[in-house]
């Protein structure tokens, strides 16, 4: 009785619903899946921070350090960020020398996120860094 009432109600959905279009080819883009890194430089005298913040949840994390940070320490930032759910698909990021080093790119590459330069036209490096 069940499986006669499911497939004539199948039959029926067959013909009289609404024809959905599949659309291929589109990796959409929530703004869950940004998240924004920058470095302040100098607080105080000594003391330099680097920040990311996710654009949807507005989750922040800041890391203080005494020195100017390199690559080793924006990977090692990221690397938290990714332990706290913080880190999205794109990171947003100015042209910092720290973010935008070899290191981070390869780490952000390994975990299927792409860096995106602020001065550039986001959908264009978007396309160009997730397809690439």
């Amino acid at each position: 009785m069940v499986i006669q009432y499911c497939n004539h109600n199948l039959n029926r959905l067959n013909k009289y619903a609404y024809p959905h279009h599949k659309v291929g080819g589109i990796d959409g883009l929530r703004i869950s899946d940004f998240t924004a890194v920058d470095t302040f430089s100098p607080l105080g005298k000594k003391y330099y921070a680097l920040h990311a913040i996710n654009l949807h949840s507005r989750a922040s994390v800041t890391r203080t350090l005494r020195k100017a940070p390199t690559g080793k320490d924006a990977t090692e930032f990221l690397e938290h960020c990714k332990g706290r759910g913080i880190l999205g698909r794109c990171v947003l990021s100015d042209q910092g020398k720290e973010f935008d080093s070899t290191q981070v790119r390869e780490y952000l590459q390994m975990h299927g996120s792409a860096i995106i330069r602020a001065q550039l036209s986001i959908a264009k490096d978007v396309a160009e860094q997730l397809q690439g």
